[in-house]
């Protein structure tokens, strides 16, 4: 049994067509220096946050350097998000304590039942 190969790629065109927005990179401009790539919001608003200061060291002050450093890399949600997902906590703890408190009543009528049966 033969395999088979695979036949030629084609060629690859060797330029790209530019997009119209993108920057256009000419001999005048390669001279220059690079624009400064803009800073992302984390990065700025890390910059404007005061920094406290949480000591020289030991265990104590490793912790809390620790821990900053967790809080940094927390997605908090938005105002938005917030707001829904704790409606959405209260709806269901209605639901379940309904669905319990129900549960609750049906076992006592049926242990009320069975003592008055029992006990004649």
């Amino acid at each position: 049994m033969s395999q088979t190969r695979p036949g030629p790629k084609p060629a690859r065109s060797t330029s790209r067509p530019q997009r119209d927005d993108a920057p256009r990179v000419t001999a005048a401009s390669a001279r220059t220096a690079p624009a400064a790539p803009t800073a992302s919001l984390a990065s700025r608003v890390a910059l404007r946050a005061p920094r406290p200061n949480l000591g020289g060291g030991g265990a104590i002050g490793g912790y809390f350097r620790d821990v900053r450093s967790e809080l940094r890399k927390v997605v908090w949600p938005s105002r938005e998000e917030a707001t829904k997902l704790t409606a959405v906590v209260i709806g269901l703890s209605v639901i379940v304590g309904l669905y319990l408190g129900l549960l609750d009543l049906i076992f006592s009528e049926l242990v009320r039942l069975f003592v008055r049966v029992a006990g004649g």
